[in-house]
């Protein structure tokens, strides 16, 4: 029998919302709120090192929760990362539960690094609603395989975005610059609709 389930990451990232913004996004039958954690350094004050993601969802398990609702929050976090145009590391699972309180519910939960341990902070902020207005036309267009294959690239390119990798971020990026300009070609022809 199917119930609603709450799946918690969190990612380190070189950007970061403004203290008081969040992201609240729906996703099918989930719905998906991202916001920076801020954790006190050794001189006292609060720095952004990780963004925190948790989604709820309904599913038949505990495994099918984390199975299927894991993968919405990386795939958001990917075009984040495009938005910002910084890193954003893979997310770990802090923990996955059942939601009815009607009932004792599973719960799973991992371990990670304490805030202090992804130092240091990045200092780039992410623009809440222009990401959020990206996220949701992505969800909106069911067509844009070929777009997410593009982000999933340029992600990838950034987190080896480091002077003894740049020929591998290179590659990485060859993906979505040609993605990019076959877009903009078929956009230009009439084919493909940007509104």
């Amino acid at each position: 029998m199917a119930s609603l389930f709450a799946v918690r990451v969190r990612a380190y990232s070189a950007a970061h919302f403004e203290y008081s913004e969040s992201i609240t996004l729906p996703w099918g039958d989930a719905t998906a709120k991202l916001q920076s954690e801020y954790t006190g350094g050794t001189d006292g004050r609060a720095y952004a090192v990780t963004i925190h993601c948790e989604i709820h969802g309904v599913a038949d398990s505990l495994d099918d929760a984390q199975r299927r609702l894991t993968p919405v929050l990386g795939n958001t976090l990917s075009v984040v990362a495009l938005a910002a145009n910084a890193s954003v590391a893979d997310p770990l699972v802090l923990a996955v539960h059942g939601l009815d309180l009607t009932e004792p519910q599973p719960f799973l939960g991992y371990q990670t690094p304490q805030g202090w341990d992804w130092f240091p902070p990045g200092r780039r902020l992410i623009d809440a609603e222009a990401t959020h207005a990206l996220i949701a036309s992505l969800i909106l267009n069911q067509d844009s395989g070929l777009l997410r294959q593009a982000i999933e690239s340029y992600l990838q390119s950034r987190a080896h975005w480091t002077p003894e990798q740049r020929l591998l971020a290179g590659a990485w990026e060859f993906r979505p610059l040609t993605t990019t300009a076959v877009l903009a070609d078929l956009t230009r022809e009439g084919v493909l609709s940007v509104a």
